[in-house]
Formats: C-alpha cells, structure tokens, sequence
C-alpha cells in the first residue's frame, strides 16, 4: 500500500494547546509496574518531556485497505477528509469560541455567567466529544481483536486445506472501527438525543493546569476500561460527561435526572478553583492508558515529594 504513515488518535492541534513550548508535552508516564518511592534520578522514567509527534500516535491507525473501499474512496479519507478537513478543524474553532469567554470571565474575576449557547455550538461541542471518544485505541480494541481472531481461524483452514496462508481477506480494522463508532452516523445520533437535555456546564480554572490524557474525554459509566466497547448502549446507559478542552477550560454534561442542582448550571461558564481542578485531574488519570499531559508540569497530584528522606511517593 505504500508507506507506513504515523497517525494520531488524539489531534495535534488539540495536544498543542497543552504544549509548554508548541512542540512538547510535560508527560506523566502510566505505568501499572512502576514503583512506590522514587529517587531523583528514576522520577524521569515516569516524568518527563515528550514531543507531541510521539504521543497518542500509532502506525496506519486510519489507512484503509484498498480491497475494502467502494469505489472513488482512498485509503487515507479518514485521516484527510474526516479528520484534517472536517473533524478537526471543528474542534479547534469550538475551543477559540470558549477560550475567549473564558479569558474574559478570568479578566472579570466572574465567579459564573450565563452564556448563549447557539444549537450549532452545542452540537459542535457535543460532537466533538463524540469523535475523541471513540476514536481511541480502547473503542478500536475489540476491532482488533475480532481480525486477529479472523486472522487465525483463515489461516488455519488454508493450512489444513494446503493453501497458502496469505491468501485470504483480512478484515479492515480502520474501517471497521470508523464505521461502527465515530463516523457511524446512527450511533451519533443516538449519543445526541442522549444528551439533548443533559445540563451544560463550561468550568473555568484559575491555576490553569487541567490534566489531558491519550484518552480526554471521560465518560463516566459508559465505556468503563475493561468493558467492551461493542456492549455499551448509549441510549440505555446513563453517564456523565468531561472533556478538557484547553488547561483553563473542561467541558461538563450532566444529566439532569441524576444531578438535579445542574439545572441552575445549564449553559453557564463558572470558575473552578484548585480542589475541583484536581478533583477532574483524577478523573483523568483514572480514564488514561498511557500518557497524562500538564501544562505546568505539576504532577504532584499522584506523585508527592517525601522530604525527610529525598525521595518522591506516589500519592
């Protein structure tokens, strides 16, 4: 098919906004085996500066196989027209539209306002979300594993029938995935409904150290990690939603039924002061598979310096 192409799951345009310089990331490194207690010099195994072309990357993530497109189709439309042309340059005019209120609401020192929320803003916002979601590798996980199995039951009957192995179909992973999540028109429409009267909040933090991760958009109790993608009902299940969108700014969906004191919230843009931050920042690091990103590169919300003997402790 030609080169192999390294595609992110998480934009870059988006990651950016989370740069300290443009180019890098202050990165928390997840890590199931790490140790309890660090010293000074293996802390940077875990924390350290990382460019933004080497996270939420991955080989070929959106290229389609040739043999499955209809006709007129490349195999890069994903990662060109749905994405480069439509998805993300959406995402990023959205966030320009709430950054500015939220440098005004921060000049003003305005502990919360209400805000006009256009239906095409809210629908914006709301898709956007949806994308991220499921465009990560954990929504893509089961995809994988259904052509790895594929994969193994072809080659084991050519084997048995003396063929060659490598003449079979494999199933199309990118194309799979894209069809049956982010760009399966019908299961956004049914997250849409979902949300259509859930309460919209934008919080707003003084200290400026929202966490983002390789997966930024928390939902709660939909989509747990562990739980199979392909088993959640999005019209049945109820969640609530958190998207960081810059370090100042997250994007909340709350539904009303079960968090009745977000009615008096629904479209307001309010500030947050270091507990709630940090409050969210959990929720991030709980939802995360690999990377979590700061801004100001504090980290201290998991890893705390032990003073007496030198030493970091993970908190």
């Amino acid at each position: 098919m030609g080169d192999t192409k390294r595609q992110h799951y998480v934009p870059r345009s988006y990651l950016k906004r989370f740069s300290f310089d443009g180019t890098q990331l202050h990165t928390f490194l997840i890590n199931k085996t790490c140790s309890t207690y660090y010293n000074e010099k293996d802390i940077h195994k875990v924390w350290k500066d990382i460019s933004i072309s080497d996270v939420c990357v991955s080989k070929d993530y959106y290229t389609m196989k040739s043999q499955t497109l209809k006709s007129g189709m490349s195999p890069l439309d994903l990662e060109k027209k749905f994405f480069h042309d439509y998805a993300e340059p959406r995402l990023s005019n959205i966030i320009n539209t709430f950054d500015e209120l939220a440098q005004d609401i921060l000049k003003g020192k305005t502990d919360i306002a209400s805000i006009q929320v256009t239906e095409e803003q809210r629908m914006s916002l709301i898709q956007a979300a949806f994308i991220q979601y499921f465009r990560s590798p954990r929504s893509r996980r089961p995809f994988v594993e259904i052509g790895s199995f594929i994969k193994q039951i072809s080659e084991l009957r050519q084997k048995e029938r003396g063929l060659h192995i490598n003449n079979f179909s494999e199933l199309d992973v990118s194309y799979t995935h894209a069809y049956k999540t982010y760009a399966n028109p019908f299961l956004f429409r049914s997250f849409a409904i979902k949300v259509s009267d859930y309460s919209m909040l934008i919080r707003v933090s003084e200290n400026g150290n929202f966490f983002t991760s390789d997966n930024p958009v928390v939902i709660h109790k939909l989509g747990a990690k562990g739980k199979d993608i392909l088993q959640i009902n999005i019209l049945r299940d109820e969640f609530s939603l958190f998207f960081p969108l810059t370090p100042h700014i997250i994007l909340e969906l709350y539904n009303p039924s079960f968090f009745p004191e977000a009615i008096s919230m629904n479209n307001t843009i309010s500030i947050v002061n270091k507990d709630y931050e940090d409050q969210v920042n959990r929720y991030q690091y709980v939802n995360a598979e690999n990377f979590i990103f700061s801004y100001k590169n504090d980290f201290s919300l998991f890893l705390k310096t032990n003073k007496t003997n030198g030493q970091t402790e993970n908190a």
